[in-house]
């Protein structure tokens, strides 16, 4: 939908967001010290040389879609959400939130393979993990609340919300980005894409229009037994965000 926005340029095919702010973390921790007592390189220029690469490459692809902004929207971004703060203090984060049930819904089958043993990944055919992993990219998520000023940066949307009332949730999620509102992105699906290369399993779902039955699709897709596993690694967070039986 964002990228539907006459002046923002969406994509999460490079995958280099969440990339860069791990090096980032691993050199600052491990390095960090030993960089700043023999090299002479502070801990603010240590974290330039960080920054000004992925804003280069990001500001590349901006260009190149004719855009003035640019959102990456790889969702393993969310667990790296603090460390994209400390790079980037004045990028707005957006954090959509859905129910986990229906997300581990969604992950059951998906064909991903696990890089470091060419298995498919544990989230893909184990319940219990995919649950474990929702909770915590939505904790990473919201540990952005711990933050002075969250606010000012930091975005929660309900993907529930998303779907029943599109406009009222973009028209706030603009003001939040200090963007005019575009009818476009309510037509997003109209929009021509070019979906070569691109990793996301359900990249082209996004030619279609909005669809509800997505929402509780764990009642169908779920059994009896791998509700109850998902309850018990994701209940307490459910209810804490408020999604109820």
């Amino acid at each position: 939908m964002l990228d539907s926005h006459p002046e923002v340029a969406c994509g999460s095919e490079l995958r280099l967001v969440h990339v860069f702010a791990n090096l980032w973390r691993n050199v600052r921790d491990t390095r960090g010290a030993v960089l700043e007592e023999y090299c002479g390189v502070s801990a603010t220029e240590l974290k330039s040389c960080f920054a000004a690469p992925l804003e280069e490459i990001l500001d590349r692809y901006r260009l190149s879609q004719g855009k003035t902004r640019v959102a990456e929207k790889t969702p393993a971004n969310v667990t790296v959400f603090p460390l994209l703060h400390e790079l980037f203090p004045s990028s707005p984060l957006i954090h959509i939130i859905r129910d986990g049930r229906d997300v581990v819904a969604s992950l059951q089958g998906m064909p991903w393979i696990d890089e470091r043993n060419g298995r498919p990944m544990d989230i893909v055919n184990d319940v219990a993990a995919a649950a474990h992993t929702w909770v915590d990219c939505v904790r990473a998520g919201q540990s952005m609340r711990g933050i002075p000023g969250y606010a000012n940066y930091y975005c929660e949307i309900r993907y529930e919300a998303l779907i029943q009332e599109p406009a009222s949730v973009l028209r706030g999620l603009l003001g939040f980005l200090g963007l005019p509102w575009s009818d476009s992105m309510l037509e997003f699906h109209r929009n021509p894409r070019i979906f070569g290369g691109t990793e996301e399993s359900s990249a082209r779902q996004v030619a279609m229009p909005l669809y509800r039955s997505a929402v509780g699709r764990w009642r169908r897709d779920l059994n009896a037994e791998q509700i109850s596993a998902v309850m018990s690694v994701a209940g307490p967070l459910l209810a804490e965000l408020g999604y109820g039986h």
